[in-house]
């Protein structure tokens, strides 16, 4: 793992509005592509490292994906079919999710699960 302690931020003030009152699932979807982007570049020049780590990388998409659900799941359900994908299980240690989610995933799949949270608030 490496850390670079250098400053590398830019703000830029604004003149009127903030970023953050923007449609929260443009900004949703907006961070997840930033993560996507990060999440590549540790794939194409830290390749053992990513694929050391690659689970965790998934499972902080999905708690993106999960959390952009709740304000557009057409959305959060088509980004998931992109870069998860079927195949994909959300780990047990990780918090995004409960045992009864769990099994509403494996049942329902991604979609399905996060309607089911949208009905009855689980």
């Amino acid at each position: 793992m490496f850390f670079n302690n250098t400053p590398l931020t830019i703000i830029w003030e604004r003149e009127s509005g903030q970023i953050s009152q923007r449609n929260p699932s443009e900004k949703w979807v907006q961070y997840f592509e930033v993560r996507l982007k990060m999440l590549q570049w540790i794939k194409n020049t830290q390749t053992a490292y990513y694929k050391k780590e690659e689970a965790l990388y998934k499972d902080s998409l999905f708690g993106i994906l999960r959390i952009m659900a709740q304000h557009d799941l057409k959305k959060a359900n088509q980004l998931f079919g992109e870069h998860l994908g079927k195949a994909y299980r959300p780990s047990p240690q990780q918090n995004h999710c409960t045992k009864g989610y769990l099994m509403l995933y494996r049942i329902f799949g991604f979609r399905g699960a996060e309607q089911f949270r949208r009905w009855f608030g689980t």
